[in-house]
């Protein structure tokens, strides 16, 4: 795997943004956002943050269903340097509860109801809101390389789910390799389906916006027995990274 010293998404990022602001980052059925849209957007997202008090190396909680407003907080947690961890709708409140104390969780971003969250104790903001958002959106430095990404607990089927701490540089050397693996033509659209609480995730949200390609956003509303087949009726992806055990249940 070829090694990026001190590239990050961020870098990566901001590059397709100046080199592509126009192109069409992420869609949403007939809605739409381009490259530099979404780094606007991804900057006030960070510019909510810091008017929270968040400061680089705090952990944020990210409870999403999937909109263009969800990948541009996710992308602004990101650039101010915080690390973020995914949790589930699907998940016990149990489950999450552990997690963002296991964490330290300063704050949770969420286009959800998520009063059970405030009533423990635990700090929300709620990217729907438009009151949530302080201050002028500008440019951030980001992270460095050596910094922490996110964190990825395990399924804790058996016992109490251990988090994993991914960096940016352990980040940007997966996408720098995806990109040369999945990468082929300037139009490649990446479909976005499964949690970000889900490993294999990271390549379909991060390769295309790390080089100017298309994300495409589903979301499971039970019109079809899976949302692999909606996915693959609607022929709009290029791209789409699925496990074994998914393709074994949707032959």
């Amino acid at each position: 795997m070829h090694v990026v010293l001190d590239n990050t998404l961020v870098d990566m990022f901001r590059e397709s943004v100046e080199g592509s602001p126009q192109k069409i980052a992420v869609s949403d059925g007939d809605q739409s956002c381009t490259c530099a849209q979404l780094d606007q957007r991804s900057n006030t997202i960070a510019e909510l943050l810091r008017s929270r008090g968040l400061a680089k190396g705090d952990v944020v909680g990210i409870l999403f269903e999937y909109t263009i407003d969800a990948v541009a907080a996710v992308v602004g947690i990101l650039k101010e340097g915080c690390i973020y961890v995914p949790l589930d709708v699907s998940w016990p409140h149990e489950r999450m509860t552990y997690i963002l104390q296991d964490t330290q969780a300063s704050l949770i971003l969420t286009n959800w109801s998520a009063y059970f969250l405030e009533e423990v104790g635990f700090s929300v903001a709620d990217i729907r809101d438009e009151k949530s958002f302080h201050g002028k959106p500008r440019r951030f430095v980001g992270p460095f390389s050596a910094d922490a990404a996110y964190i990825m607990y395990t399924s804790g089927y058996t016992k109490q789910p251990k988090g994993v701490v991914v960096s940016h540089r352990s980040l940007a050397n997966y996408i720098s390799f995806a990109r040369r693996q999945y990468i082929h033509g300037p139009e490649a659209v990446f479909a976005l389906y499964s949690p970000l609480s889900f490993d294999l995730t990271v390549t379909s949200l991060y390769t295309p916006l790390s080089c100017g390609a298309s994300v495409r956003l589903y979301r499971d509303d039970d019109r079809e027995a899976h949302i692999l087949f909606r996915i693959m009726r609607e022929n709009f992806c290029w791209r789409l990274k699925s496990d074994s055990e998914t393709c074994r249940e949707n032959p």
